[in-house]
């Protein structure tokens, strides 16, 4: 999956703290910057950089700048991915607790880069 979010975009992607119950995700930096909370640390990914977010521990992450953003973005063994995709392109006509709860995804926190940016991230039941 290929998001291209923006920070200055009114389709801007970043997350909320989360954790996944099921699945490991993985993202690959395709272009640009992106940063990325994982555990109780936080950092930046440029291009080329490859990420591993294990279940169970909390991250996030966002577009820390104003040039657009490209990762690719999977999960093992699949299937939180499916709530990017619908984020993606589902508008605000989501029910995202109701996604949060068949994919498993815990919010545990705000968004990584505040609140400028439009979250993507699964809000609390």
């Amino acid at each position: 999956m290929v998001l291209t979010p923006s920070r200055k975009s009114s389709q801007a992607l970043v997350t909320e703290r989360r954790f996944t119950e099921n699945e490991d995700e993985h993202i690959l930096v395709v272009e640009g910057t992106a940063r990325v909370l994982y555990g109780d640390k936080t950092f930046d990914a440029t291009a080329g950089t490859m990420i591993s977010l294990a279940r169970g521990i909390p991250h996030a992450w966002g577009n820390p700048t104003d040039t657009p953003i490209r990762l690719m973005i999977t999960a093992r063994p699949g299937g939180v991915e499916e709530v990017l995709r619908l984020i993606a392109t589902g508008g605000d006509q989501l029910d995202l607790p109701a996604l949060a709860n068949k994919y498993a995804v815990r919010r545990i926190g705000p968004p990584l880069l505040g609140t400028e940016s439009q979250g993507t991230g699964i809000p609390s039941k």
